[in-house]
């Protein structure tokens, strides 16, 4: 493994500009929501140009309980403190006949969940239309496409500047300490600053993330690629002074980010978009971007729906018909009503070396892995968005 590590490296870390087939490899070491923070540095829940009045404040047990078909008696005892295991058990189950709501959400009233009136947003312009998604970069592009962070960027969990966040702290310490691992290669013929034909792959990775003495995703790790369609997707890219970005809107897929294995593990997006930033240190930085189905990121967060009203202070069935309201994508063709809807991950990558899922070679140029002859496997590969 070392004479293989010492091989790859002359292939993934070259350093002169040249004109000759290049590679590089890095493990994910942070992904998030890429939600912008409009208030003061350092202070999550504080009112600023995204949420004018802070964070959204919960709606209280009492309001959630609050129903035409339950009496103010059963809601003053799951109020009693004493009976804590019962409010547990009956903010599931607070259907008309019990039915579970995090499960069946529009069985529960929407109590609102206050949007993002904010201008500004961190994203793509993903339809290619200035005049739609009403937000602008922090750097004034306009056009931005970010309906998940209208819809749920005033929520106290998703609050924060970059990497600082709740969520954003939380959900990547479980990634940290080994609940999954998402694998990034790219390569080229020319200069690897600077080529307009370059090959982007996401992968998920068959072991767990290892730290550094500090604590911190260490580099320079050997990854080998878990031979899933479902987490793997090859674009193509152009890099331009060490900006790495799509050529043309794509499909892609990648491991979505999580805190068990429960919850739904595919990120998969249509129309998808990237931009990363190469570092000086060697690392990787930016965004990825598209149209995802809003029921899957509603199943995501309802897998945990008692952390979430427990201690997150949101209604699930409210954060359910937030993602609604904000979908902007894909109608269906029976109602009308949107079934995707857009979205940003800030990523942040350092360097690794990608193996084959056998460790037996280097993955210097991005290629599908799931056993089955290459000819076969064109359609598995991201296609252009219809």
């Amino acid at each position: 493994m070392r004479t293989l590590a010492l091989a790859a490296m002359a292939v993934i870390l070259p350093t002169a500009a040249t004109a000759e087939p290049w590679s590089r490899a890095y493990v994910v070491d942070w992904m998030e929501p890429a939600f912008f923070h409009g208030g003061p540095k350092d202070e999550n829940p504080a009112p600023g140009t995204d949420c004018p009045k802070g964070t959204a404040p919960p709606h209280g047990w009492k309001k959630v309980l609050k129903t035409r078909w339950r009496k103010d008696a059963d809601i003053a005892y799951y109020m009693d403190a004493e009976n804590r295991p019962d409010l547990q058990r009956v903010l599931r189950f607070r259907g008309p006949n019990y039915e579970n709501v995090w499960e069946q959400p529009t069985l529960a009233p929407d109590l609102g969940l206050p949007p993002v009136t904010g201008k500004i947003a961190y994203g793509f312009n993903l339809d290619d239309n200035v005049k739609t998604g009403g937000f602008s970069t922090p750097e004034g592009v306009p056009g931005i496409d970010n309906g998940y962070y209208r819809a749920g960027g005033c929520w106290a969990s998703y609050r924060g500047q970059p990497y600082k966040s709740q969520r954003g702290v939380g959900i990547n310490g479980y990634m940290r300490d080994g609940l999954y691992t998402v694998l990034i290669v790219m390569s080229g013929n020319k200069d690897p600053m600077n080529d307009d034909d370059v090959t982007f792959a996401f992968y998920q990775a068959q072991e767990r993330i290892m730290k550094d003495a500090l604590g911190q995703v260490a580099r320079d790790v050997s990854f080998s690629v878990r031979p899933d369609l479902r987490t793997q997707s090859i674009v193509k890219a152009k890099i331009v002074d060490g900006v790495v970005e799509t050529r043309a809107p794509a499909e892609i897929r990648f491991r979505d980010e999580a805190w068990n294995l429960r919850m739904p593990d595919q990120v998969q997006l249509i129309g998808g978009r990237l931009r990363f930033q190469m570092k000086p240190e060697g690392g990787l930085e930016g965004y990825v971007g598209g149209y995802r189905d809003w029921k899957v990121i509603y199943r995501k967060q309802a897998v945990n729906g008692r952390d979430g009203e427990m201690n997150q202070g949101i209604d699930m069935p409210s954060f359910y018909y937030a993602l609604e309201r904000h979908a902007d994508a894909d109608p269906d063709p029976k109602t009308g009503k949107n079934r995707r809807i857009s979205m940003a991950y800030r990523l942040r990558a350092v360097p690794a070396f990608v193996l084959t899922p056998d460790s037996k070679e280097v993955v210097s140029v991005p290629r599908v892995f799931d056993g089955k002859p290459a000819s076969q496997l064109a359609a598995a590969t991201a296609t252009p968005a219809q």
